[in-house]
């Protein structure tokens, strides 16, 4: 189960990597249509934007699960494995809670906006329930990853905590 989990957080992942270069390769043919023949393309702008918004919530599971957060660990380099397990413990708990609280919210949310077919304000709007679903989903896998990374933290050794504290999501 957990594979089947992993493999669709890095699909989710890919799918942010190509909307990225979507984004890339549309806002060049935008630029290029505008200069060259007047004439913008018209829905790009509400396409970068909302794919924006789904790289964000699509790659957030998978750099939670490898440990690419920037995290300042002064403080934590300064205290004995013990200190270092509880407080580290606690931020991935915290923060796991949290993405949970908000993914819930989100789904609520997501329910509310497309039973009233809620629709985005914009040139092409499309439902807004496409847009806060994949925020619920982002935020329900990232509170997963948290929770993983807390459960593997408590269970490390203490050579591990040592070792590679920040890095408790990636396969050794």
């Amino acid at each position: 189960m957990a594979r089947f989990y992993d493999k669709v957080v890095d699909a989710l992942a890919q799918v942010a990597v190509l909307l990225l270069l979507a984004i890339m390769i549309g806002i060049g043919l935008d630029v290029a249509a505008r200069y060259l023949f007047n004439q913008p393309i018209g829905w790009m702008q509400e396409f970068v934007q909302h794919s924006l918004l789904y790289i964000l919530f699509l790659g957030m599971p998978w750099l939670t699960r490898e440990g690419g957060h920037v995290s300042i660990d002064m403080l934590v380099d300064a205290l004995p494995i013990a200190g270092r397990r509880v407080l580290i413990s606690s931020g991935l708990l915290v923060a796991g809670l949290s993405s949970g609280f908000i993914a819930f919210w989100a789904t609520v949310s997501t329910v509310d906006n497309f039973q009233r077919g809620v629709e985005t304000n914009g040139i092409y709007p499309i439902p807004r329930a496409w847009l806060i679903g994949v925020m619920a989903l982002g935020l329900a896998l990232t509170a997963v990853e948290f929770l993983r990374r807390s459960y593997k933290l408590f269970n490390a050794s203490d050579a591990d905590i040592l070792r590679r504290h920040g890095d408790l999501g990636a396969e050794p």
